[in-house]
C-alpha cells in the first residue's frame, strides 16, 4: 500500500496490539462497530487507471500540485484571476479570486482524487469485518477526507463556469441566483464521475 497505511494491518486481530503506539479499540467497542457498518455500506466511486498499481504511483500521484509557471500552459496563469463581470453579486465576486486550473493541474488533481478513493476502497475490501479496528477505519476515512477536499478544490476552481452558463438562461421564471444554486449540484457530480484518463479538459 506504499506508505498510505503503515500501521493498517498491525492491529487487526482480536488480541491486543503489541505496538506501544497503538490505542486502536476493537470491533467490540460500540462506536467502532457502528462506524464500520456505515463504512461497509458507503459508496466509494472512482475512475481507475493501470498506473494506480504501479510501484511509483504513490510518490508521483501524491506529489504537490504543479504551479502554473511549472506547466506547459504558463499563459493560463495570467488569466487565472480576473475581475468579476459587471453585475456579479458580491457573494459571487470572490469566485474570481480563485485561480483557474491549467490542464496539468487539472489532470493532477483528478488523478489524485480518484487514486485516494481507489486506495480507500481497496483497504476497505481487505478488512476482516469480524476483527476490524477503529484505527483501520481512521485510515480509510482519512483517505476519503483527502479525496473530498480535492474534489472541493476542483469544484471551487470551476464555479465560474456555472456562473457563466447561468447568465445565458436568466428569464422571468429563473433568477440568476436560483440558476447558480441549481448548477452547483450537477457540477459536483460531474467532478465526481469525470474520466480524467480520456485526455479531455473537464471544462469541455
Amino acid at each position: 500500500m506504499n506508505g498510505i497505511a503503515t500501521h493498517f494491518n498491525a492491529c487487526h486481530s482480536n488480541t491486543d496490539c503489541q505496538d506501544p503506539r497503538c490505542t486502536a479499540p476493537r470491533l467490540s467497542h460500540r462506536e467502532c462497530a457502528a462506524r464500520w457498518r456505515q463504512m461497509a455500506h458507503r459508496t466509494i466511486e472512482f475512475v481507475t487507471c493501470e498506473f494506480f498499481d504501479a510501484p511509483s504511483a504513490y510518490e508521483k500521484i501524491m506529489a504537490p500540485t504543479p504551479r502554473p509557471e511549472e506547466t506547459a500552459h504558463r499563459r493560463c496563469a495570467a488569466d487565472a484571476v480576473k475581475r468579476p463581470p459587471a453585475g456579479t453579486p458580491p457573494y459571487l465576486a470572490s469566485l474570481y479570486q480563485t485561480p483557474l486550473l491549467t490542464p496539468e493541474q487539472e489532470f493532477h488533481l483528478f488523478r489524485k482524487m480518484n487514486f485516494l478513493n481507489y486506495r480507500a476502497a481497496r483497504l476497505r475490501d481487505a478488512v476482516d469485518a469480524a476483527n476490524v479496528t477503529c484505527r483501520q477505519l481512521d485510515t480509510i476515512e482519512g483517505l476519503l477526507k483527502q479525496a473530498h477536499s480535492i474534489r472541493n478544490q476542483i469544484v471551487q476552481a470551476n464555479l465560474r463556469l456555472v456562473v457563466s452558463i447561468a447568465r445565458q438562461f436568466i428569464d422571468p421564471a429563473n433568477s440568476f441566483e436560483d440558476l447558480v444554486s441549481e448548477g452547483n449540484v450537477p457540477l459536483i457530480r460531474a467532478v465526481e464521475i469525470f474520466d480524467f484518463t480520456r485526455g479531455y479538459r473537464f471544462s469541455t
